[in-house]
């Protein structure tokens, strides 16, 4: 079993999803311009993020994280 995606809002989806392919090597792998959402991945199958415009949450259990699991 491996986290196969993260949701994070943020208040800048494109300066956070810049800051992660240049610190981190991911890539653009889809956009949704009316929401501003952004998926990035790995070019490797792993962990993909998808970043979100809006306030943090004030709860770190509002997160989400999806798990892939392989029988």
């Amino acid at each position: 079993m491996h986290i196969s995606l993260i949701s994070l809002r943020v208040h800048d989806p494109a300066e956070v999803s810049a800051w992660y392919m240049t610190h981190l090597g991911l890539t653009v792998m889809a956009t949704h311009p009316p929401t501003g959402r952004i998926v990035l991945a790995t070019e490797q199958p792993g962990t993909s993020l998808i970043f979100l415009p809006g306030d943090p949450p004030d709860h770190p259990e509002c997160i989400q994280l999806h798990f892939l699991i392989i029988l």
